[in-house]
């Protein structure tokens, strides 16, 4: 099966459909299983797809802040900005030449403080 420029091979999206059904079960075992739980149909913060899902979301945002700003998406062939994220954790990277204009961006588009 194709998808995009991915290929897959026979059982591979069976295995992730399986490991995504998996994650909706969380087993946790405390003090070497003298007491456990678990909990069916929830993710936990620190599980690999919540991780995912907040790395996808960190990159949106701060494409589409960049975007704003006047940059363009950068490719393998032209560098305008770094961008790193894992999960919320994000890292960037771009010339000092433009930070009053990504301040502004960040003032305009991003909550800065959590009144409504």
């Amino acid at each position: 099966m194709t998808y995009g420029d991915f290929t897959f091979e026979d059982g591979e999206i069976k295995d992730v459909l399986d490991a995504f059904a998996a994650s909706n079960t969380l087993k946790v075992l405390i003090l070497g299983g003298a007491m456990e739980y678990t909990t069916e149909g929830t993710r936990a913060s620190g599980d690999g797809w919540t991780t995912w899902a907040n790395t996808i979301l960190m990159i949106s945002y701060w494409r589409f802040i960049m975007c704003k700003s006047g940059f363009k998406v950068p490719t393998m062939d032209s560098y305008t900005y770094g961008l790193k994220a894992k999960g919320d954790d994000v890292l960037m990277n771009f010339p000092i030449s433009a930070k009053t204009k990504v301040d502004a961006t960040i003032n305009k588009y991003m909550a800065t403080n959590k009144d409504p």
